[in-house]
């Protein structure tokens, strides 16, 4: 498969653009971006989406999704401009997006605050996002 090697290159040649809030001044922004855009106050609004794939070999049912087709999942977390801060892409396509987010360096680096994403910050996201405090 070679879709992380593709990935891989798309983030070289586009790092200068892509801007993953470092500060909580960045992240305060977006929420105020969130709040004057969409009346609500958030540091992100999350969701996957499936990159459908040949079926890799000796795979079995990993790939498989609940639509019917092969697939990786990209879970994206975008600003109020839709504009991509944080991803996470590989995980197999029988997985979901909450199973998918529960396991993920996303999830971890927010619960152990190593984004500087403010205190009491909210995230949007489907119910498949169990309801929880971070």
């Amino acid at each position: 498969m070679f879709l992380p090697e593709v990935f891989d290159a798309i983030y070289e040649g586009l790092k200068e653009y892509i801007k993953v809030p470092k500060t909580v001044q960045e992240w305060n922004e977006i929420i105020s971006g969130f709040d004057s855009t969409w009346n609500f106050p958030a540091f992100g609004a999350i969701d996957g989406k499936h990159i459908i794939i040949d079926c890799p070999a000796h795979s079995g049912s990993n790939y498989f999704n609940y639509k019917g087709t092969f697939s990786i999942v990209l879970l994206a977390l975008v600003d109020h401009n839709y504009n991509f801060t944080c991803i996470d892409v590989g995980s197999y396509g029988s997985n979901s997006d909450g199973g998918i987010f529960a396991k993920s360096s996303l999830r971890k680096a927010i619960e152990e605050n190593k984004l500087n994403i403010p205190e009491g910050a909210v995230m949007l996201a489907m119910k498949l996002f169990r309801l929880r405090c971070i």
